[in-house]
């Protein structure tokens, strides 16, 4: 079987506002495609697609990197037969998930008197609608949506029947978007259509070929239906001109096979490159759906201009500039594990990806810490200092240190207001105090921490930079960490202006002081200085004690600041791991803590239990928010063995891997082949045996470069 056919787009989409299984959508798109598409069945907006639901309302044109973030710039297509309904709810069709076919190169559905099928480009889609000659059939092209806020979307829309084309033209959703940012979608359909008309979200009609309103939509109809309908869309942001080029270049005149067919090479060409040759089906099948959620964001954001170099519409500026550019993406989740997985995958591909965020500084003067399509405000800390740090150190290329150090250093140096979309809020009191003061800013502690790494982060940029002077302060500040350690409780405590610790304290208390969490998930929460971590709970003997109280505790919550159990509390509390949240990401630093204290076994069986019991081939089988690949990218890492506890530092942290045979193979590098030796008396294989003949630990670290230079690694007892 092929590796696009192994990927199950449903696993992880079995969610609701109250409990993530995942929270992703069943996507079908090019790898980090500039459209997605997926179903639409349900309400609220941001909860579009619920696996249980079976209000189906049509194939949606998205943009959303996570339902807390919204969707931009969305539009639905769906074709229909007889009575003429476009208004959302009316037009709804009783079909199950089951029912739908959702891969990542095609779609599929039987709808009453039709069959419909569906492939994308990279900025585009081919459609063919299938049915019995004679009854009347439309293609309905929607921008409203479920929610509060459908004034916000604007809408044009001109048919020219003649021709049997439409454009149309909505923008809104997302973050603060510039007036001329928005998607112009061209459609073609062949045979032309011989009718047309406009509708609003309440389902009113009018029989004209060009409007212009709020959350509007459009209908094309064949009063009298040919068997077979073929259609082709293509969406640019950069207007109108340049999306019926990019129609003419991508899909017009292709069948929706022809294109499902090159899709599947563009996913074969990625997904094959890692091969389990011992693995079950089950196995097979989870590594490539994981694969395929790490591939899907950043979506690009640029298309290329008439001469085919790449352009794109600034969303936060409006203006139209030369380059690559990358959205939808938020660094808090992606830097942990996503961009190390990258290293090993697509180092090929990785500086593209890494020019398009250098090129929205360029853009903008920052650097993003969470984009969707713009700068958004969201989450601590400013994490793209973590993903060029980790680029660095692993040797990928398509960037000048110099210059990405001199925007990020701005996260460090210059003060934002409150609420701002970049840099590091409350940084001019850290700068002070050495922390933030629970007084100046809420989430203080999280804060801290966070700026702690990324000082770290920008220290390993300055030196490639050649600013010596700002690296060592950067280093001194990366070990701020300390000033809200308190050395009685030994966890990180919010602490006032004038040194003394917030009380009452709690360590079960959510929010406050933390960010989607407690004391217990930031216990670990630094990935830069184990060593001197490990020191300060007493050696590694004590740190180990604490490790194992972190485990051992009940699976319980206070909701602190928080008025009522927030998901993340309910996730962490329905598995048997005590206050580890694996279902979140500040507890994503804990685990390599067992191996500085010279515990791998342990840190071995904890991955793995992590690895069988909440990951699953099932709707629900993703734990908590996947986050643009985070999670996937995680079970990945640690299949392989090669544990990113620290992004930054170049190197991979040892873990006996949970495949017991694997092979990378990236194009131009000597393959990467792991294979797993278990001794006779199933004692726990805990020692990597390099092709150069060196030897090295579960628990320690190991050089990028030792891996990434490729050849076969034997990991073995003893």
């Amino acid at each position: 079987m092929r590796p696009v056919e192994l990927v199950d787009p449903f696993v992880g989409t079995d969610s609701e506002r109250e409990f993530s299984n995942g929270n992703v959508l069943p996507i079908m798109a090019l790898p980090w495609g500039t459209h997605h598409y997926s179903p639409s069945n349900a309400e609220p907006d941001g909860w579009f697609f619920q696996y249980r639901a079976r209000n189906f309302t049509g194939l949606r044109l998205t943009h959303s990197p996570s339902p807390w973030m919204g969707d931009w710039c969305a539009v639905t297509f769906l074709p229909q037969a007889g009575p003429r309904r476009v208004a959302r709810r009316s037009r709804a069709v009783n079909l199950s998930s089951e029912r739908l076919l959702v891969q990542p190169h095609r779609f599929g559905c039987r709808l009453p008197g039709l069959e419909w099928t569906a492939a994308p480009t990279m900025h585009g889609i081919a459609m063919e609608v299938h049915g019995p000659a004679g009854p009347a059939r439309r293609l309905i092209i929607d921008t409203a949506r479920a929610g509060d806020h459908l004034n916000q979307f604007d809408t044009y829309v001109r048919a020219d029947l003649e021709r049997g084309e439409v454009h149309l033209r909505t923008r809104g959703g997302g973050g603060d978007m510039h007036p001329e940012f928005a998607l112009h979608l061209a459609v073609r359909a062949d045979p032309p259509p011989l009718g047309a008309g406009i509708f609003g979200d309440a389902g009113e009609e009018a029989h004209k070929t060009e409007g212009h309103g709020n959350a509007l939509g459009a209908w094309v109809e064949w009063p009298e239906g040919p068997g077979t309908v073929r259609v082709w869309a293509a969406g640019s942001f950069v207007g109108e001109a340049a999306a019926w080029d990019l129609l003419e270049r991508e899909v017009a005149g292709r069948s929706a096979e022809d294109v499902a067919r090159s899709a599947a090479e563009e996913w074969d060409r990625l997904l094959g490159r890692l091969e389990l040759p011992a693995a079950s089906e089950t196995e097979r099948r989870l590594a490539a759906t994981m694969t395929y959620r790490t591939l899907l964001y950043p979506r690009r954001l640029d298309e290329p201009g008439p001469a085919g170099t790449p352009r794109y519409r600034c969303p936060d500026t409006g203006r139209v500039r030369d380059g690559v550019r990358v959205t939808d993406n938020g660094f808090w989740d992606t830097a942990r594990t996503v961009y190390p997985w990258y290293s090993l995958l697509c180092p090929d591909e990785l500086p593209t990806i890494l020019e398009g965020w250098v090129e929205g500084a360029r853009a903008t003067g920052w650097l993003a810490s969470w984009a969707s399509p713009g700068h958004r405000a969201c989450m601590t800390g400013s994490y793209s200092d973590a993903v060029f740090a980790d680029a660095l150190s692993r040797n990928i290329g398509g960037f000048d240190p110099a210059e990405v150090f001199e925007h990020l250093h701005r996260h460090a140096s210059e003060p934002v207001a409150d609420g701002s979309p970049f840099g590091r809020e409350g940084l001019e009191a850290y700068l002070e105090l050495g922390y933030v003061p629970v007084e100046r800013i809420d989430k203080s502690v999280a804060r801290t921490l966070d700026y702690a790494y990324g000082d770290w982060c920008l220290a390993v940029l300055a030196d490639a930079a050649g600013e010596a002077t700002l690296a060592e302060e950067c280093r001194r500040r990366a070990g701020w960490w300390r000033h809200v350690l308190d050395p009685d409780t030994g966890f990180f405590r919010g602490r006032r202006r004038d040194g003394s610790w917030l009380e009452p304290f709690d360590p079960f208390e959510w929010g406050g002081p933390y960010v989607e969490g407690s004391a217990w998930q930031f216990a670990w929460h630094v990935p830069h200085q184990p060593e001197d971590v490990v020191a300060a709970r007493g050696g590694p003997e004590a740190a180990a004690a604490f490790l194992q109280r972190l485990f051992a505790a009940p699976a319980r919550y206070e909701l602190g600041t928080h008025p009522e159990p927030i998901h993340e509390m309910r996730e962490m509390a329905s598995v048997a791991f005590g206050q580890y949240a694996h279902s979140n990401q500040p507890s994503h630093f804990t685990l390599p803590y067992w191996g500085h204290c010279g515990d791998p076994a342990t840190m071995t069986r904890l991955t793995h239990r992590v690895l069988d019991e909440l990951y699953a081939l099932r709707p629900d089988g993703l734990p908590g928010d996947e986050d643009n690949g985070e999670m996937s990218a995680w079970w990945l890492c640690m299949a392989l063995g090669l544990f990113p506890s620290c992004p930054g530092n170049g190197s991979w942290q040892l873990v006996r891997p949970f495949f017991r045979h694997a092979v990378l193979r990236v194009p131009g590098r000597t393959p990467l082949e792991i294979e797993v030796e278990a001794s006779g008396d199933g004692a726990p294989a805990d020692r990597w045996h390099g092709p150069g003949g060196q030897v090295h630990a579960a628990g320690q670290l190991l050089a990028h470069s030792a891996v990434a230079s490729g050849g076969g690694w034997r990991v073995k007892d003893g």
